[in-house]
């Protein structure tokens, strides 16, 4: 029997526009009945078995029930046996209309692009009258990357958009860097077509890169109500756990997603299990990675290979440097990275003055309530109608409204440019056109950064500073700037670029409105026993930073530990957590668990529940210790040999409170026993250590920035000299 034309009328139609099947028993559905439920996203399991026992009791029409099951399969991404299914299909009717488009679907889906593009002009024919070809071939354009043909032919389409064209318009937005535009076009979306698959994960991957923390929560729960836990959307389900503080449901979310994979043809996002690992304290594991794990492509997955730079930083890795200067070498060979390489006026070279000032570009991906801008707003803040140069705040990421765009914008001077939406070329050209003469990278190898622009170089002068706590391994990263404390004398760290030290501390803590931190008050001390706590994320409380702080507890009898490092939902952190606390030789018993809070002001006000703050290693803090200075309560910290573990240093020592610097772990639990015999006396003080910041050179801003001006005016010097 020749197959049957179900596709453009039942895979294309709209899931809430059709009928139902109204007899209850599947046996009795039609072979219509059973396209319709597919569509409609009736249960799958159900689905399978009926076309299936169709297919063995009907061989004459067992061609048709091969096709629904083709489209079941891709439906539920189950690849393994939509390409069972199909592999047969091609070998019965392989020019049928159906099995053409099938077949499409299949490359399309396997990004087998060497497939498409050698395919005979035959597998299109008919594609004015097919719908679904047509949509495949808008696909074929966006995975060729050819957006304007794409849109073009969407823009083309007679009669209503099917989902189908909907999602590729979306993923066009998305491409273009909207993705607020393709979530707006997605959402409503979900009421025409409840049960769709490919519908919450497409919408779920704008949420998350757009950064929509109002609805992706929502959408995340119905996902799992209709379809469980998919494999398809466990990428999302740690993705939001990684993002709400859960690790240790992230870990369970990956592992099942792992579990999966071996199975069935499913993709598994390694940057995603490692950082479940890593934000459980296991981040030491990442030294031990399968060389299969290194390997993987930098074009796929740059994220990942970005991540674990960021992470072997963090370890003081002696594989940093090899896996950074590999990565870099990575980028070069990409051939994007060539093509945006020359944009604009191609790469700049450095102007003298000319009694003019100097132009300053601020590049960060962290324009929200994140530790950069708030150092950052605190510097700008602090130095109005104070500078000698032209400074200006490029954005790279487009936060929503957790932004902090507008309060930068009210800044005396600091024009803020927002490039998040722009595609490399063009915003390569586009920071370039405005002739800056520094630019200072302030994300490194975090999340959302801009690496690859200043390998291509957007400025003469690029310096390496404050968002990043490791070299970049980049040759056109000119500077690492820091201070004495930071880069001591006798530094042999491993970097690329030149080291640059401040005669003061390399940054400043001086909140202002509209900071919550700018207005919250020092907090009462606690009562009962003496309190030491730690408010640093979780990936840093490492094996070593255990051991160290169950030799503080044993050495100050009846001591607390407070900790606020995994929410209270996520039940499975603090298990794991325990589990080690117990193998480094911590009394679980003797940890307070403080839940995380909805807002900054709430975390601000949990400092009162802490005497003495703890710092770990080798991850030190150093937005923490400024906090806590802040709110009345000293640090411990322990003085180590890179930047990633001297940062609290650097902000004890700005402060002049060297005294609660250890030079090894023995001091750091003397210290600990010095201060518990006089905890009454820091509860009754808690005031004084806001005054001695406020007093320091770690509370002047404005002097901060007056010497980053005479820097960066050295450093062009420097290199207005060379050329």
């Amino acid at each position: 029997m020749a197959p049957l034309f179900l596709f453009d009328s039942f895979a294309t139609a709209w899931p809430a526009q059709l009928q139902p099947p109204q007899k209850s028993n599947i046996t009795h559905w039609n072979i219509q009945e059973l396209a319709v439920a597919i569509r409609i996203g009736f249960d799958p399991l159900q689905l399978e078995a009926a076309l299936l026992a169709r297919k063995a009791l009907q061989p004459n029409h067992s061609i048709n029930y091969q096709i629904l099951l083709c489209w079941l399969y891709f439906n539920q991404f189950n690849r393994s046996a939509f390409n069972a299914h199909l592999q047969q299909l091609r070998q019965q009717a392989p020019t049928s209309l159906e099995i053409r488009t099938l077949t499409l679907i299949g490359w399309l889906w396997a990004d087998n692009i060497n497939a498409l593009l050698s395919a005979p002009s035959s597998l299109w024919r008919n594609e004015n009258q097919s719908q679904l070809l047509q949509l495949c071939r808008i696909a074929f354009d966006l995975k060729l990357n050819k957006i304007a043909d794409a849109k073009q032919k969407l823009q083309a389409w007679h009669g209503p958009l099917p989902l189908e064209a909907c999602l590729l318009q979306a993923k066009i937005l998305s491409k273009l860097g909207d993705e607020q535009a393709a979530i707006a076009l997605l959402l409503p979306l979900i009421d025409k077509a409840p049960k769709n698959l490919r519908l919450y994960r497409q919408l779920l991957n704008h949420l998350i890169d757009g950064r929509d923390g109002v609805n992706v929560l929502n959408v995340a729960r119905a996902a799992l109500e209709n379809f469980g836990e998919h494999p398809e959307l466990l990428y999302h389900v740690t993705t939001l756990n990684l993002y709400q503080r859960h690790p240790g449901l992230a870990r369970r979310s990956v592992l099942l997603q792992q579990a999966a994979s071996s199975v069935s043809i499913t993709p598994i996002n390694i940057g995603n299990q490692i950082t479940s690992y890593e934000m459980n304290g296991n981040a030491n594991w990442l030294e031990h990675l399968l060389p299969v794990v290194h390997s993987a492509s930098l074009q796929t997955d740059a994220q990942f290979h970005s991540n674990l730079s960021m992470q072997l930083a963090s370890l003081q890795s002696t594989q940093y440097p090899a896996h950074v200067l590999k990565l870099v070498d990575g980028l070069v060979q990409m051939p994007e990275y060539h093509s945006f390489a020359a944009a604009g006026s191609g790469v700049p070279t450095p102007r003298p003055l000319n009694n003019r000032p100097l132009k300053i570009a601020w590049i960060t991906a962290d324009l929200a309530y994140h530790p950069v801008s708030r150092f950052l707003f605190g510097f700008f803040a602090a130095s109005a109608h104070k500078r000698q140069h032209q400074h200006t705040v490029i954005s790279l990421v487009e936060h929503g409204k957790d932004s902090s765009k507008d309060a930068f914008t009210q800044l005396a001077a600091v024009p803020v440019v927002d490039v998040s939406t722009d595609q490399n070329e063009h915003r390569v050209a586009r920071i370039r056109e405005q002739k800056f003469d520094i630019a200072i990278d302030l994300s490194g190898w975090t999340g959302g950064n801009y690496v690859a622009g200043f390998l291509a170089r957007l400025a003469p002068v690029q310096v390496n500073y404050l968002g990043y706590f490791a070299s970049m391994g980049l040759p056109t990263m000119d500077y690492w700037l820091g201070d004495n404390a930071i880069f001591p004398q006798c530094h042999s760290e491993w970097a690329t670029e030149t080291l640059w030290r401040l005669p003061r501390p390399f940054l400043a803590w001086q909140p202002f409105e509209p900071l919550p931190e700018a207005s919250i008050e020092v907090g009462d001390p606690p009562s009962g026993p003496l309190r030491f706590g730690s408010f640093n994320h979780n990936r840093k409380l490492s094996d070593a930073t255990l051991r160290l702080w169950a030799g503080v507890l044993n050495a100050v009898p009846g001591s607390r530990l407070t900790l606020k490092a995994a929410a209270d939902a996520d039940a499975d952190t603090q298990r794991l957590l325990r589990r080690r606390m117990i193998r480094n030789g911590i009394d679980p018993e003797r940890i307070d668990w403080l839940a995380l809070t909805k807002g900054p002001r709430e975390h601000m006000q949990q400092y009162a529940r802490i005497d003495i703050a703890l710092d770990p290693i080798p991850n030190g803090g150093c937005t923490t210790t400024c906090e806590a200075l802040w709110l009345g309560v000293p640090t411990i910290t322990m003085a180590g040999s890179h930047y990633v573990s001297r940062m609290s240093t650097a902000v004890l020592s700005g402060a002049g409170m060297d005294e609660w610097i250890a030079a090894d772990a023995a001091a750091y639990i003397a210290l600990a026993q010095l201060h518990a015999e006089t905890f009454k006396e820091l509860r009754a003080n808690r005031q004084q250590w806001r005054k001695r910041l406020q007093a320091s050179p770690l509370g002047d801003a404005a002097d901060l920035m007056f010497h980053l001006e005479q820097a960066f005016s050295a450093m062009h010097i420097e290199k207005l000299s060379s050329f």
